[in-house]
């Protein structure tokens, strides 16, 4: 599995990826006080997020620039670029300071949440960029990618996660609690936890969080 620099969690059913920050290559340029991430484009003219990269630089022109920069230099993109978010007026970088869990969407555009991914960076973007990028190396998302949470100032959590019943609602019955850092690792954990004990035949929900 390829990885972001970032530490990751990639959960599938029953089966859980990690790696370390020192196995994990660069996907961006010098952090900066401003952050860009850009993506190829698809057919119908959306964000293929697979594709995302992102930089830093001392303007949004600049990092905006770098991010396409970066993605081109990765992936042709037949149907354009397009800059997907940047941030400027950056603090100082603080390395694995914001967090992010993004997940594959399902046909009605949903989180699938037997497939996810958890990833860290130096602020929300560039989490946000490291978690789908390590997401599109774990998993085939057959209909595109939804971010779940991000966290810029983590505060340690609980969250509770449970499999799905028939019509949809929470079976307590098959669930799992954890405990994390931050909102973003919590869910990760729990859905960990609940993928290793249960096979949820008809999908997985958070059912609660708290901080």
């Amino acid at each position: 599995m390829q990885h972001a620099q970032a530490l990751i969690l990639a959960l599938t059913l029953g089966l859980a990826g990690t790696a370390s920050a020192e196995d994990l290559p660069s996907l961006e340029g010098p952090l900066s006080r401003s952050y860009c991430s850009a993506a190829c484009k698809t057919y119908s003219g959306g964000f293929d997020l697979s594709t995302i990269r992102g930089a830093g630089g001392n303007s949004i022109a600049e990092a905006r620039h770098l991010s396409i920069r970066a993605l081109l230099a990765q992936t042709p993109c037949d149907y354009g670029v397009a800059s997907v978010e940047c941030a400027t007026d950056l603090p100082a970088p603080i390395p694995r300071s914001s967090e992010s869990i993004v997940g594959c969407k399902t046909f009605s555009g949903v989180a699938d949440l037997s497939k996810t991914a958890l990833a860290q960076g130096s602020n929300p973007i560039e989490a946000r960029v490291h978690a789908l990028h390590a997401l599109a190396s774990a998993f085939a998302c057959n209909h595109g990618a939804i971010m779940i949470e991000t966290s810029a100032r983590p505060r340690p959590a609980y969250c509770v996660a449970a499999c799905k019943t028939h019509g949809g609602r929470p079976d307590l019955t098959q669930s799992q609690g954890a405990s994390g850092l931050s909102g973003p690792e919590a869910k990760a954990r729990a859905l960990q936890e609940l993928q290793a004990r249960y096979s949820c035949e008809y999908g997985i929900l958070i059912t609660e969080c708290s901080n």
